[in-house]
């Protein structure tokens, strides 16, 4: 179902970054493009970064 809901509005790819807190999953934040995009080391570091654990 989620795929026929992502070619329904175009969605090529995404990814997720957990945002954990006390061993536990508080939410997870996602993002989606339309379009292809190139690989980035600084996009990717930035997501590694971004997993957030308090």
């Amino acid at each position: 179902m989620r795929n026929q809901i992502a070619k329904a509005f175009g969605v090529i790819t995404g990814f997720a970054i957990p945002m954990i807190i006390e061993e536990k999953v508080l939410m997870i934040l996602a993002f989606f493009a339309c379009d292809i995009r190139s690989y980035s080391s600084d996009i990717l570091a930035l997501a590694m970064d971004a997993t957030i654990h308090f």
